[in-house]
């Protein structure tokens, strides 16, 4: 086995999943969902801190509270999957993601999970590492020592099949880790 020609996961013949992308609705309202929270969750603190403000006067200074977080929030705008790739990926098992426009990724373990949406981590494949079918330790293509590149897949962005595929590579991903921290 020391002389085998080593191999990349993205020419296996392993089930490659194809995921149709469409615009999302709720990401254009999710900062405002986060803001309207806040707004609550501010003026009922203000009031019980304080019993003796006025509604109005409470309302006033929960918004003062509250604008600078929807400037932060509309500063820094997350990319989302509709933006990121335009029609479709396909999705391994293993957790390569290879889109048309954009190129190919690895969806890293510290991607997350949550009710409304996933948060995809992804590393972007070095393409000579690609060409040469080199491995690393693990077992897949190496990937680029570059930051890594946070992209939100909504709900609504995937049907609920694919959104289901996504959240068990993510899993599979962390199982990987996990695994590898048991060692």
């Amino acid at each position: 086995m020391k002389n085998s020609t080593p191999w990349c996961n993205l020419y296996s013949s392993e089930s490659k999943y194809s995921i149709a992308i469409r615009p999302s609705k709720f990401s254009k309202q999710l900062r405002y969902y986060i803001a309207g929270l806040f707004f609550v969750l501010s003026a009922v603190i203000v009031q019980t801190l304080s019993f003796t403000l006025a509604l109005s006067s409470t309302l006033l200074i929960a918004f003062i509270i509250t604008l600078p977080l929807l400037l932060i929030i509309n500063f820094f705008k997350t990319e989302c999957l509709s933006h990121f790739a335009e029609n479709n990926m396909l999705l391994s098992a293993s957790g390569m993601l290879s889109i048309a426009a954009n190129g190919h990724y690895q969806v890293s373990n510290d991607s997350l999970i949550f009710p409304f949406a996933c948060a995809l981590s992804l590393q972007e494949i070095d393409r000579d590492n690609l060409l040469h079918k080199r491995l690393n330790l693990k077992g897949n293509c190496l990937v680029k020592n570059k930051s890594k590149k946070r992209v939100w897949v909504y709900k609504d962005n995937v049907d609920d099949g694919s959104y289901r595929r996504i959240c068990r590579v993510i899993n599979h991903q962390r199982s990987l880790t996990n695994a590898d921290d048991m060692k």
